[in-house]
């Protein structure tokens, strides 16, 4: 439906996406559920991990990671120890050095695991070690087991932080940055829309874009739950009221206000858009008019 979320390469609801950077050469476990010792490790360990990740073809060599940056940042990068043109702590502390990779959680795959190996990827926060003797089904289970630990204290910290905002009593108080933003999305994006300022989606849509503007995690499922603790519902009921608004907005909006939006994607034909597609495309819009201080829509 939307041209701006298709564009921007959101990834509303979908898994997490890992990247393995392993050079040729080293057999599958003969273990594995696999059954082919003749494929390389990579191959194998990449379709265990498509179980729990979305995942490409894996990258030879080091300096090839670069040109999949472009497309989509992953969420974890397995890298090999023995790359022949590259040091993988080298290539980790390259990638950390930008903003857009710094939740990126990375494993080493290596020979066999040494205490000084060990200490190393210790020393330099690696979030773990995977030797190519190893199951890969049993790997590739670690590896989604640490990025979920990972991603388990990141929501809790973020939640953390957004009570302190809300049961902060100077949260609402004028001249606030975080009452600009909040009253933006409203007179910017959801009034403009059509949204009902009365209904309970509205206010969650509020929040959800509201958490999306300050960059946190774009995955619908994971909005839905943090607007569910922050509001002490659950994450069915936020799902069900957004999409409420949403079709009740859409019937009464302006058709003009629809393309401003929208674009060629809407029609009678293609019916309404989802709450991922509307969701991103008003993130999107409000980045683009109302933080960039572009002149505002049309309300």
């Amino acid at each position: 439906m939307s041209k701006t979320a298709a564009k921007n390469g959101h990834n509303f609801g979908l898994k997490p996406y890992v990247l393995i950077i392993c050079e040729d050469g080293h057999e599958s476990d003969p273990q594995s559920s696999c059954g082919e010792t003749e494929r390389e490790f990579a191959r194998c360990l990449n379709a265990a991990l498509g179980r729990y990740f979305d995942t490409d073809e894996p990258v030879r060599l080091g300096a090839e990671i670069w040109p999949h940056l472009v497309l989509r940042i992953p969420d974890a990068v397995i890298i090999s120890q023995t790359l022949p043109d590259v040091d993988p702590i080298t290539l980790i502390s390259k990638l950390r050095l930008s903003r857009f990779c710094m939740d990126i959680r990375y494993f080493i795959c290596c020979e066999k695991s040494t205490a000084s190996l060990a200490g190393i990827c210790e020393s330099c926060g690696i979030d773990g070690m995977i030797e190519y003797s190893q199951s890969v089904e049993e790997s590739a289970k670690r590896v989604f087991d640490a990025y979920s630990e990972f991603l388990a204290r990141k929501e809790q910290e973020v939640l953390s932080n957004m009570r302190s905002y809300i049961s902060d009593v100077l949260f609402f108080n004028e001249g606030k940055l975080d009452k600009r933003l909040l009253k933006g999305i409203t007179e910017t994006l959801l009034e403009p829309i059509g949204l009902d300022p009365k209904q309970k989606g509205t206010g969650y849509l509020q929040l959800i874009i509201y958490m999306q503007v300050l960059g946190m995690d774009n995955r619908l499922n994971t909005l839905y739950r943090y607007t569910a603790e922050l509001t002490k519902t659950s994450p069915a009921a936020v799902e069900k009221a957004v999409r409420y608004s949403i079709e009740s907005a859409w019937e009464r909006s302006s058709p003009y206000m629809q393309y401003y939006l929208f674009g060629n994607t809407v029609d009678a034909s293609k019916g309404k858009p989802t709450n991922s597609e509307f969701i991103a495309t008003m993130v999107q819009h409000f980045r683009d008019t109302y933080l960039n201080s572009q002149p505002k829509f049309m309300t």
